[in-house]
């Protein structure tokens, strides 16, 4: 194994300083860890520094290739190491799946602790409860398995803005996850039990989780809210520590500030993203979920669909009705639409009376522009019937709608704002021409 190579400073560092190079090829995200064991053997002393090369034109790494400068003496300022992580898979590919994985692991060591505390429970009704939480705990190892089998295949998208940040606070609940589960092993009582579990789902309640189960539920058209099943799971523990609070004043006081920070933690997720009046993704919420699906979109080649959809005449509903039925009107809108929707699509309210569906993928193995066109078209007509047949019994609505589609090839956010822009100018196109319509263009050339 060769020692390294001189190598001018990473202030001055390109990718092609480095041909020829010796390097070693192993996972970036041990990059770490294996520093520290060959740092003795190779002589490597001082600090490390980590690098990125990015791909001309992009603003993320595509490749992967860390490079880690150690400080030797004044004669070799600097020996290097490349370290190359799978160069035919992304960046963010790389991180997202680091993150799953981690999350796995922490699941994984919270089932194994739970069965430790139920081994040791003299009470039959809490040997039974640690059992349950234990049995919920492998239904989200299930879930994370699951995910990371997606995103090998690329279909996770990239959700966080900072994912190296978040993989390292995954890690670091991984680590302090290990330490609970050593000291579950010393057979705790009662009280310190629930002081290891308590911890437990503290650390669950990092942003991290639920960004990935809100993102799940749009992914391979999921069976199952994976939010709800980790809310179910929440509630059964603080069910738990109010029954045993009578031991110690102390466990129900925890189990009263876990149960405020988890529903602070859901009221803020709401607040920020989701339409009160509707119930349904606002507009900030739309585009921040919608982004990293068009990423997705991109990198597999997938056409999407955009719908804009207006409520006709809606200003004459507030006149004649008033303000309070013109706002249930908008909530019964939302509720056909979202009820008539695929799990993998995208529904927020736009503005006003008007919202927005991201749809896709729309079928890449098809064969020509027209199959995609009826497939968005049939979409559309069906939730236009269904809001004009629903609403029959109450007050009557029909809305128009503009649908557009097409393959996102260069500038994912771009490319979607065009779609929304051309999606638009068949709405305006629709309403002109009578309204209780739909039209639908093509951003696609033809074949």
């Amino acid at each position: 194994m060769k020692e390294g190579t001189p190598c001018p400073s990473p202030e001055n560092t390109h990718s092609d300083t480095f041909k020829g190079a010796a390097f070693i090829a192993v996972w970036c995200s041990r990059i770490e860890i294996w520093i520290k064991q060959a740092r003795s053997s190779l002589h490597l002393l001082g600090t490390v520094f980590l690098v990125y090369t990015f791909n001309s034109g992009s603003k993320l790494p595509i490749d992967r290739t860390a490079f880690a400068f150690d400080r030797l003496d004044g004669r070799h300022p600097y020996h290097l190491i490349i370290t190359m992580v799978n160069p035919g898979k992304g960046m963010e590919d790389i991180l997202i799946n680091d993150i799953i994985r981690a999350c796995l692991a922490i699941d994984a060591k919270a089932a194994t602790i739970y069965e430790i505390l139920s081994k040791s429970a003299e009470i039959a009704d809490l040997k039974l409860f640690w059992q349950r939480m234990a049995m919920e705990e492998r239904k989200h190892i299930r879930f994370w398995k699951e995910l990371s089998r997606l995103a090998k295949k690329g279909m996770v998208p990239q959700v966080f803005e900072s994912p190296e940040q978040v993989l390292a606070d995954i890690r670091k609940i991984e680590e302090k996850t290990r330490e609970l589960l050593e000291q579950s092993r010393k057979g705790p009582d009662i009280t310190t039990g629930f002081l290891i579990a308590y911890r437990l789902e503290f650390y669950a309640l990092h942003p991290a989780f639920e960004t990935l189960f809100q993102s799940a539920i749009k992914l391979d058209g999921s069976r199952f809210n994976p939010e709800d099943e980790y809310e179910e799971h929440i509630n059964h523990f603080i069910e738990a520590m109010n029954k045993y609070g009578r031991v110690t004043p102390e466990i129900e006081l925890l189990g009263e500030s876990l149960q405020r920070l988890w529903k602070n933690n859901k009221i803020l997720a709401r607040q920020s993203s989701i339409d009160e009046l509707t119930g349904i993704l606002n507009r900030r919420g739309f585009f921040n979920l919608v982004r990293p699906f068009s990423h997705l979109a991109q990198r597999n080649k997938y056409q999407i669909g955009i719908l804009l959809i207006d409520i006709d005449h809606f200003k004459a509903i507030n006149d004649r009705y008033g303000h309070q039925a013109g706002d249930r009107v908008l909530a019964d809108v939302a509720r056909i639409l979202r009820e008539n929707l695929r799990t993998s699509d995208v529904l927020g309210r736009y503005g006003g009376e008007e919202f927005i569906i991201f749809v896709a993928p729309l079928s890449p193995e098809s064969l020509s522009t027209i199959a995609e066109k009826e497939s968005l078209s049939a979409m559309a007509e069906k939730l236009r019937s269904k809001v004009e047949e629903t609403t029959k019994r109450t007050i009557r609505v029909t809305i128009s709608i503009g649908a557009s589609y097409g393959r996102i090839e260069t500038d994912a956010e771009k490319e979607v704002l065009r779609l929304i822009a051309l999606a638009d100018k068949c709405l305006y196109d629709a309403k002109e021409q009578g309204r209780n319509r739909i039209i639908c263009f093509s951003a696609l050339s033809p074949e």
